[in-house]
């Protein structure tokens, strides 16, 4: 009898056990390879092609893999229901990528508006623009949305919906297009107590102005002492939030609108600090601006599932978790303002069906819960600082800035400061900010040198915009003089700043465009009379420039559109040029 090794194949068939051959990824058939490898993300097939030549190769050769790279990177999602190739979907994604680089829409489309303009909002491509009239002493509301299309189909119209007369006395509307939700907000006085009001948050359809399936209330309601004013909306997933201010105290409501339960109830005393303004970071996270005792950026958490506090049976406020300072000014000025901007959070929910018109004019959607909208989402602080203009009468100015900041880097600072420790000395006098004030608030608290410089991108900005939305994604758009096509003197015109800065772009010739307008280098704005040291900031972008005829009282940006707003001798907005990329 022949001897076996103990180990070979034939031995081990004896004793009843197969060999396992190691798998061999590269050994599948193209077809199967290419099956498998599009189960990866954009980002994990970027990194393949950095393995091997052979998985290098195999990926640039498969379209469908291209594709699903190309759509990664840029954030979208297909909703052609396959009515076009892969090849085709290549192509359109990679013109509309040139497009905004270069500043040359796909088409342009021209929308007349009347009447007045009581509310507006853009998300998703849908602009809602809200009107009052009257009949006789009687005031009704009216809300029209205009869904653009991209600019893929020349022929595509704007499509228009009205609903008139809502029901409700409008202070401001939100939407999410993708949850078919409309939020209408109304603030009314309470007559048996003169100081107090209520504020009602009606939760509708876009679609048909009717009760949202998924409201388990039709309305929310919450009594307030005094009225509430300058009042935004926000909307993230399940959460509807109204900030205002209630005489000089800002004010901030939160519901889970799905099970109609109040969140939040804070009242922000003015004797702690002046708030200024608020915006949402995640589900569970939002961020004040403050103006004092040092201008700063609060990040907050609050309870998804509060336990109510007894008395008066409201939710637990929210706990501060990281106070980011902003570069510290002379003791002899202030911070007149700082506020905060950013595109909105959109939500897809497998049992709504979203707002019909954006499927019907688009071919892409912009994925908001995609790596690459995550990363690429942007937050613009506005900020002006305090100036006594020389000569007589004293005349105080505010000089303005504007700072970009990532909503991904607030998130991280606010996670690894919940779990830091600063036994070190060194360590915290690098992390934590002098001052009893902010010791006895017990909040970790960033140094403006601490993480400004790397993580933020300062500019002196004269041009500060007068119509929000000016900020989607990772894109800010605003007006101003820009330089002429010939190189000779400036034109007016408008310039977008994409903080979106791939550095691995290989493609020649685009790449050498691109890599004209990227801004690596450091941003310094002197210290003069206004801030205690020259601020430094470096966060890259691009930056683009485009010469317009028009003179546009202000800009709007969104995923696949820049628009223009013109508005007639008495203020109203009357018309709206769309660049369609």
């Amino acid at each position: 009898m022949p001897h076996c090794a103990p180990n070979s194949a034939s031995g081990l068939r004896r004793r009843g056990v197969y060999a396992v051959q190691p798998f061999r990824l590269l050994s599948l058939p193209q077809e199967l390879l290419t099956l498998v490898l599009a189960h990866l993300d954009h980002i994990a097939l970027t990194k393949c092609l950095q393995t091997c030549s052979q998985l290098r190769d195999h990926i640039r050769s498969s379209m469908l893999l291209q594709c699903r790279i190309a759509l990664g990177k840029e954030g979208l999602i297909d909703i052609t229901d396959g009515s076009l190739s892969t090849a085709d979907m290549v192509e359109r994604v990679s013109r509309r990528r040139h497009n905004w680089a270069m500043l040359t829409p796909a088409r342009m489309l021209t929308l007349l508006l009347e009447g007045d303009c009581r509310a507006y909002e853009l998300v998703g491509g849908i602009f809602g623009k809200a009107t009052m009239s009257f009949e006789g002493r009687v005031a009704s509301h009216h809300l029209d949305f205009y869904t653009f299309p991209d600019g893929t189909d020349p022929s595509a119209k704007v499509h228009v919906l009205t609903h008139n007369n809502l029901g409700v006395s409008l202070r401001d509307f939100a939407i999410d297009p993708y949850q078919d939700l409309l939020v209408l907000v109304e603030t009314e006085q309470i007559t048996a107590t003169p100081e107090s009001f209520m504020v009602t948050v009606n939760l509708r359809t876009m679609s048909g102005n009717a009760q949202h399936a998924l409201a388990k209330l039709p309305a929310l309601e919450q009594s307030i002492q005094g009225r509430m004013n300058a009042l935004t909306i926000h909307v993230l997933d399940d959460i509807v939030a109204c900030f205002g201010w209630i005489h000089t105290n800002p004010h901030l409501l939160m519901w889970n609108w799905h099970q109609g339960r109040l969140l939040v109830s804070f009242a922000l005393d003015i004797s702690l600090g002046g708030f200024d303004d608020f915006t949402m970071l995640s589900s569970d996270m939002f961020m004040l601006t403050r103006l004092t005792p040092l201008p700063s950026l609060e990040i907050y958490r609050f309870q998804r599932d509060p336990i109510p506090r007894e008395p008066p049976n409201l939710p637990p406020n929210p706990t501060a978790v990281l106070s980011l300072l902003l570069p510290p000014h002379r003791a002899d000025t202030s911070y007149l303002y700082v506020g905060t901007h950013t595109g909105p959070f959109l939500t897809r929910r497998p049992d709504v069906a979203p707002f019909p018109p954006t499927r019907r004019c688009q071919t892409f959607e912009y994925d908001y819960d995609s790596a690459c909208a995550r990363r690429n989402r942007l937050h613009v602080i506005s900020i002006a600082v305090r100036q006594a203009l020389p000569g007589p009468g004293g005349v105080i100015v505010g000089v303005p800035f504007t700072m970009f900041v990532h909503n991904e880097y607030l998130l991280r600072a606010a996670s690894q400061a919940r779990g830091r420790s600063y036994a070190d000395p060194e360590d915290a006098s690098r992390f934590f900010a002098p001052g009893p004030a902010l010791y006895s608030r017990g909040v970790p608290t960033l140094q403006w040198s601490a993480w400004g410089p790397e993580h933020t991108r300062v500019l002196a900005d004269p041009h500060q915009p007068q119509w929000l939305r000016y900020v989607h994604g990772a894109r800010f758009v605003r007006g101003g003089d820009v330089p002429h096509e010939s190189g000779v003197g400036t034109r007016n015109g408008f310039v977008v700043l994409d903080f979106d800065v791939d550095f691995s772009e290989h493609k020649p010739g685009f790449a050498q465009y691109l890599q004209k307008k990227l801004v690596k280098e450091e941003s310094v704005i002197p210290a003069g009379d206004l801030f205690a040291n020259d601020v430094v900031s470096s966060l890259p972008y691009r930056e683009s420039p485009r010469c317009v005829a028009e003179s546009y009282s202000g800009y709007m940006v969104d995923e696949e559109r820049i628009l223009g707003l013109v508005t007639d001798t008495n203020a109203n907005l009357s018309r709206i040029d769309a660049m369609l990329f």
